[in-house]
């Protein structure tokens, strides 16, 4: 009997060490700048993502003003964009052309945003990086990804004020087991830090929701809040 009881706490913790545990019981609704913006400024300057951060203010000012956020569409994210490069050390650094206030005041002016008037409920903010060398890009944007910077990248936007961090697969192993271990040091990252922070696997295949137990893999619940199993939408126009 108590070898039963041993094998069940021993499975129970090691659940917990090998998932995301923040917390998180509702789903994490808003905006993401890919489906407006993209990377921002594609259109040029007569583009209405030309002025990236006021355009992410203004967003966010109309989610509150039309009730979305009271519904519950607090979640207010930055897509590939906002990135400049990395400095000799390793350290990220934005583009302060499209986000003069620096990511970290975009997210402060964000996360003071009730979600209606008088609510103590705020809005929320959420940053974007790419398990890969490289974030995926557009003819007008290209960018270095976290790989072999996991942990540092993850601590660099949480400090940044990140509640929610989408993290793609572009310039990343598209083997299982590969893309499994890359998307658990960002996990295990984000355990570390002690914050509650959205974890969102953009990795476009289906075969990261089901358990795989030849990998030892549990499934998409194993690494992250939320898990991607198709590839990019089109057609949202009439």
């Amino acid at each position: 009997m108590h070898s039963i009881l041993l094998s069940i706490v021993a499975l129970s913790l090691a659940t917990q060490i090998l998932s995301l545990d923040n917390g998180f019981l509702m789903p994490a609704m808003g905006y993401s700048t890919w489906n407006d913006c993209a990377s921002f400024r594609n259109n040029g300057p007569e583009g209405w993502c030309w002025d990236s951060e006021e355009h992410v203010k203004n967003i966010t000012r109309y989610f509150i003003v039309s009730g979305l956020a009271k519904l519950g569409y607090r979640q207010i994210n930055i897509d590939e964009g906002w990135l400049q490069g990395r400095h000799g050390n390793g350290s990220l650094f934005e583009d302060l052309d499209k986000f003069p206030s620096r990511m970290m005041g975009l997210g402060n002016w964000i996360k003071r945003q009730p979600i209606y008037e008088g609510s103590a409920m705020k809005m929320r903010y959420g940053l974007y990086t790419s398990r890969g060398t490289c974030q995926c890009g557009t003819r007008t944007y290209h960018a270095v990804g976290s790989h072999g910077f996991e942990k540092e990248d993850v601590e660099w936007m949480v400090d940044a004020g990140a509640q929610y961090i989408k993290v793609d697969s572009c310039c990343g192993s598209q083997d299982h087991a590969t893309a499994f271990s890359d998307y658990a040091k960002f996990r295990d990252a984000l355990n570390a830090t002690g914050k509650q922070v959205w974890l969102s696997l953009c990795g476009w295949h289906a075969w990261y929701s089901p358990p795989d137990r030849t990998l030892n893999y549990t499934g998409g619940a194993s690494l992250g809040n939320s898990w991607r199993i198709a590839g990019d939408g089109s057609g949202w126009g009439p």
